[in-house]
């Protein structure tokens, strides 16, 4: 980044499609980006948060999506055979639920490749 003096960036479209594009960046906003990364782009960055444990990976993804709108969450959620229930969920509960599938998922996928090596 600082050598180059640009960055790329993941934007999501009006239409809903994504693109990377590639961005020219100044020594100012190069001094700002290393006084603090995690605020640079006007939110706290949570994609440095480590995990060690299963429960703190929950905690971590649960710190990402309590603040997505439910109806953010059903969509993510949709068509999932439970949903119905879902929907009767409130937000926080709704939250909790979907960051545990996520967590669940993951440490899944995690014991299924320890135990392919």
């Amino acid at each position: 980044m600082e050598k180059e003096k640009h960055v790329a960036a993941v934007v999501r479209l009006d239409e809903g499609r994504h693109i990377i594009v590639r961005m020219p960046i100044n020594d100012t906003e190069i001094a700002i980006y290393n006084y603090s990364p995690d605020t640079f782009f006007g939110v706290v960055d949570n994609s440095n948060i480590r995990a060690e444990t299963p429960v703190e990976f929950y905690e971590a993804i649960l710190s990402v999506y309590k603040e997505t709108p439910r109806e953010r969450l059903l969509e993510f959620l949709n068509g999932h055979p439970n949903m119905e229930y879902f929907q009767s969920l409130p937000h926080d509960e709704l939250a909790k639920v979907y960051a545990e599938g996520i967590a669940m998922s993951f440490s899944a996928k995690q014991r299924q490749m320890s135990n392919s090596s």
